[in-house]
């Protein structure tokens, strides 16, 4: 019931604007821009990169570069407590995920913020292709030196094996580094929408605060967690800044 919500939301966007963009091209003092940023959402983070062009004055087109720590809903941190100060790893992941977005969209006035200061509001929508690249989790296993002292033990770094490893088995987690080498990509497309808040008066620089919902839709489940379901769709509320110049 949540997810359709919001879909029927982001399609009576266009409505909210209707009416504010001009009739044909509007000399402005600024045609194009670029900006970056980051933020969070309810399932990690995300940095951002946008460039766009001013169609009309209410109007812009954008091309836009996402990338998403995406983490399982069902994701929580542990740490082996039969030693002192153990590193802490997630039991059960197989993989650490990253979604990159490469898409196109468009930016329409809903309220001016005029020529002083003020905010302006926007709403935003883009897809396009999703690139879920996956890292294989490593972990530092135990094993015993001495048969007859059970304290005398080493550790290897292994590639997380659900049907070989276990909690009493893993001492922690390997450096983050480890597994890059061995990246999978699983390709999907996506969709954002969501409500940009511009503030200040018009300028080279931009300053801008975002809000809004990114869905990504894979064509089969990604393998983030054993012995849990793994997903194939991805709903993530986000909020964001962004700066950068106009000319």
């Amino acid at each position: 019931m949540k997810f359709r919500c919001c879909i029927y939301l982001l399609l009576l966007l266009p409505a909210l604007g209707k009416g504010q963009e001009a009739e044909g091209p509007v000399n402005l003092n600024y045609f194009k821009y670029a900006t970056f940023g980051g933020g969070v959402h309810n399932l990690g983070w995300n940095i951002s990169g946008r460039y766009g062009m001013s169609k009309t004055k209410n109007l812009d087109r954008i091309f836009e570069f996402d990338l998403w720590r995406t983490k399982h809903p069902k994701e929580i941190k542990v740490q082996n407590q039969q030693f002192v100060n153990p590193r802490s790893y997630t039991y059960g992941k197989l993989n650490d995920l990253f979604n990159t977005h490469f898409g196109y969209g468009i930016q329409k006035v809903i309220f001016d913020k005029g020529e002083k200061r003020g905010v302006e509001v926007r709403y935003h929508l883009s897809g396009g292709a999703s690139l879920a690249f996956l890292k294989p989790v490593y972990l530092d296993v135990l094993y015993p030196t001495n048969a007859n002292d059970p304290f005398l033990f080493t550790t290897r770094t292994e590639k997380y094996d659900p049907d070989r490893h276990s909690a009493d088995n893993i001492y922690g987690g390997a450096r983050f580094t480890t597994g890059f080498s061995e990246l999978k990509i699983q390709p999907g497309i996506y969709g954002k929408g969501g409500f940009v808040f511009e503030w200040g008066s018009f300028s080279e620089e931009v300053r801008i605060l975002e809000a809004g919902l990114a869905v990504d839709f894979f064509p089969k489940a990604v393998p983030i967690m054993a012995h849990v379901e793994n997903d194939r769709i991805f709903m993530s509320f986000y909020l964001g800044v962004h700066l950068g110049k106009r000319w």
